[in-house]
């Protein structure tokens, strides 16, 4: 609505579930900006994790937002956002599978800024953000929000498929 929009929509769902991701897709209609914001955290050694804790992460963060955006794709008149990490471009210990998820999502965004040049496509990295991931520790979460509307407004002048760090922009 700050942007101008005549109307937002918002979605809850679930991006492991196909028929989750249809649904959104048959009734959002067209998206001038489609803003993928999904995570799930579980930190842990490689060998303290179960497969389900595995399979959660990667399904949520990697996994469902590439099919969720497939899904999408021809609705989106102008960009896509995907919600990566700083854990997309550095590594944690204890978070391999969280940082294999979230880097995967930035050389996601990378290459379809190649393959889809006409939509904008940039991946945001938040950093440490106060969330329940967080225990609502760090950076307030209304300040990465206005990352990401500057992004939509196209108040970054970066190429298309690049990183947008909301850390540094934010300086906390």
């Amino acid at each position: 609505i700050e942007l101008g929009a005549a109307s937002v929509q918002l979605f809850k769902f679930d991006l492991t579930k196909n028929k989750d991701l249809n649904h959104v897709s048959k009734n959002a209609g067209t998206v001038d900006w489609l803003i993928n914001n999904a995570g799930v955290f579980m930190p842990n050694l490689l060998h303290k994790k179960r497969d389900s804790e595995i399979e959660r992460e990667l399904r949520t963060n990697l996994e469902g937002t590439i099919k969720f955006t497939r899904k999408m794709l021809h609705q989106v008149r102008k960009g896509v956002l995907i919600v990566s990490s700083v854990a997309g471009i550095e590594t944690y210990s204890n978070m391999a599978v969280y940082c294999a998820s979230k880097f995967g999502l930035c050389g996601f965004t990378h290459g379809m800024a190649l393959d889809y040049p006409k939509i904008k496509w940039h991946a945001i990295l938040p950093g440490y953000t106060a969330t329940r991931m967080t225990g609502f520790n760090g950076t307030h979460p209304a300040k990465v929000g206005k990352v990401i509307i500057d992004a939509v407004k196209g108040k970054f002048k970066i190429n298309n498929g690049k990183n947008i760090n909301a850390e540094e922009i934010i300086g906390e």
